[in-house]
């Protein structure tokens, strides 16, 4: 039984950094103990299974961070980014009190690599947007007039890139790399409605059972201004249904002529489109990574057998 347990921690610690290094990030021990597989884990055999893989060359290590290949300037790399990710956060906070002021917008989490404590110089402020159900595609098309007009266009600070109503809270595409963005999401807006969201995707804690939901004391709570309130009263009915259906049946059309090389299973993933749901993925990050990852996984397990084999 013993052996069996730490062939399963040995496992989830190198699946745990195989993923993280796909995105050239390693981690440190705190962060292991939290996204690891597995659960629960006790610190002590966590420390000597790290203590071994890395005398054994499994895994890597320069005392503060864990790498599935030598840190080299990953190290600092993932320094430089945490300080960036901290520099900006202020700001995202800011630009998240914006977008909660547009109508129909309900909640405002921050999503992507900052909401895992890491910005690189040229990354985007990623934002995962809850809005009411019938006006998701009427919220977006204020945001996005909003973002050509004011910022010219730059998604630097104001990457608007899901969208999904209150009332379909569960995330559909279930497997690690969702996982990792429902569990990591920090709530900026309506703590009440992270919690809710959190709840309607337990099925994120299959892949992080250890993982606890983000603090919500930092969410900010504003009253809605009387223009939103405004707004939202003349958009609420007929009017505002019609031109909800436009803002979908337009957009949806934009994006099969500039996408029209995707499959319909490809666009489906990468960009839905629907009465609850709008995703911009145009690079389809999700299958990239995940085909990647399953790729590392299966090199890494032929590589552990040959060495078995050897040692044997």
């Amino acid at each position: 039984m013993q052996e069996k347990r730490v062939i399963k921690l040995r496992e989830g610690i190198v699946r745990t950094l195989i993923y993280f290094d796909l995105f050239k990030y390693p981690l440190n021990f705190e962060e292991i103990l939290n996204y690891a597989p597995i659960a629960p884990i006790n610190e002590d055999d966590l420390i000597s299974e790290l203590e071994l893989m890395g005398k054994s060359g499994e895994i890597h290590s320069d005392g503060n961070f864990y790498s599935i290949r030598p840190l080299s300037s990953l190290a600092d790399r993932r320094i430089k980014g945490n300080n960036v990710a901290e520099k900006t956060m202020p700001k995202a906070y800011r630009m998240s009190r914006k977008i909660a002021g547009f109508p129909f917008v309900r909640s405002v989490m921050l999503s992507g690599s900052i909401s895992k404590g890491y910005m690189a110089d040229d990354g985007d402020v990623d934002f995962f947007v809850l809005t009411e159900p019938g006006r998701l595609w009427l919220a977006r098309t204020f945001l996005m007039l909003y973002k050509k007009l004011f910022l010219l266009n730059s998604h630097k600070y104001f990457c608007v890139n899901y969208l999904i109503t209150t009332d379909q809270l569960e995330i559909p595409d279930k497997n690690l790399f969702t996982a990792t963005e429902v569990v990591t999401l920090i709530p900026t807006y309506r703590a009440d409605l992270y919690e809710q969201f959190q709840a309607a995707n337990k099925w994120a804690r299959e892949f992080y059972p250890a993982y606890t939901i983000q603090p919500t004391n930092g969410a900010i709570l504003i009253e809605d201004g009387s223009i939103k309130n405004r707004l939202e009263k003349i958009l609420n009915g007929k009017i505002g249904d019609k031109i909800e259906s436009k803002c979908l049946k337009l957009t949806l059309k934009f994006w099969k002529r500039k996408f029209k090389h995707f499959d319909p299973e490809t666009f489906e993933l990468a960009l839905r489109s629907n009465n609850s749901t709008s995703k911009h993925h145009p690079r389809n990050f999700q299958k990239n990574v995940m085909d990647s990852y399953n790729e590392r996984c299966e090199e890494y397990a032929h590589l552990f057998e040959k060495k078995k084999d050897t040692v044997s």
